[in-house]
């Protein structure tokens, strides 16, 4: 099946080379169109979470940049606060046994948003904090291997130690960074028809006729979003610079 976003209730007829049209169920703002060939289903839906949402500001600096993923980020939080995805397959008996599948979309959708905004506040550089900064002058003045035993003689870990001093210099790497706007403009219209999609979702009520749609459509949402996640070189980085912050400061010990 595929879910066709309409602004009423309306009536469709479609014809389809490679499918054949069985049933057609309009319900308020979504129509479900069901499908004898599943892979038809999927190739449709791909294609949709692949296209770029436009139609508003295009995104020139900082600014306006944080304002699209601020718009983005409000609707994830409507969706958690309602129990999330996971919570949507919980409350329903007939695909409870899927709320891992929720929880994964979840929490990949929470990956996207931090990850966009990052990429907006370090797009045009991304400065160094005091402690990164006071690590890389050390291992420039001292050397890595005196600065690394210093750090040990503080009481920090040996595994925290390669943490920090790792982060010293992936933060030098990237403070003169220049993304250009338009990359992220492109990069916020494709991830705003997934986080549509995901609204969409949490929203949708189960009956007999959707449950096979609820499910195959999370999978693919699933899939989409891994990839521009994995494969975008721009989330990917944003991604590995979000999770490689160390929570602990050295000169705490």
């Amino acid at each position: 099946m595929i879910a066709i976003v309409c602004d009423h209730q309306t009536k469709i007829k479609m014809n389809f080379s490679n499918s054949v049209l069985r049933t057609v169920v309009a319900a308020s703002s979504i129509i479900f169109v069901s499908f004898s060939s599943g892979t038809a289903f999927a190739e449709t839906l791909t294609e949709r979470l692949k296209q770029k949402t436009y139609g508003v500001a295009p995104v020139t600096d900082k600014s306006s940049c944080l304002r699209r993923v601020e718009m983005q980020n409000k609707l994830r939080m409507e969706v958690q606060e309602r129990g999330g995805i996971w919570g949507w397959f919980e409350q329903n008996s007939s695909i409870k046994k899927y709320s891992n599948r929720g929880m994964q979309m979840d929490s990949l959708t929470n990956k996207m948003v931090l990850a966009l905004k990052r990429l907006c506040e370090t797009a045009k550089g991304a400065p160094m904090n005091n402690h990164s900064r006071r690590i890389f002058n050390d291992i420039q003045n001292k050397g890595e291997e005196t600065v690394r035993k210093e750090l040990v003689g503080l009481g920090l870990a040996p595994a925290d130690v390669e943490i920090w001093i790792n982060f010293a210099h992936t933060s030098k790497k990237i403070e003169d960074r220049n993304i250009e706007y338009s990359e992220l403009d492109a990069l916020l219209a494709r991830s705003e028809t997934l986080t549509n999609f995901y609204s969409e979702f949490s929203q949708r009520e189960i009956n007999s006729g959707n449950v096979k749609i609820s499910v195959d459509s999370s999978e693919t949402f699933l899939g989409i979003l891994k990839e521009l996640l994995e494969k975008n070189a721009n989330m990917s980085m944003a991604l590995y610079e979000e999770e490689h912050v160390p929570y602990e400061s050295p000169t705490e010990h």
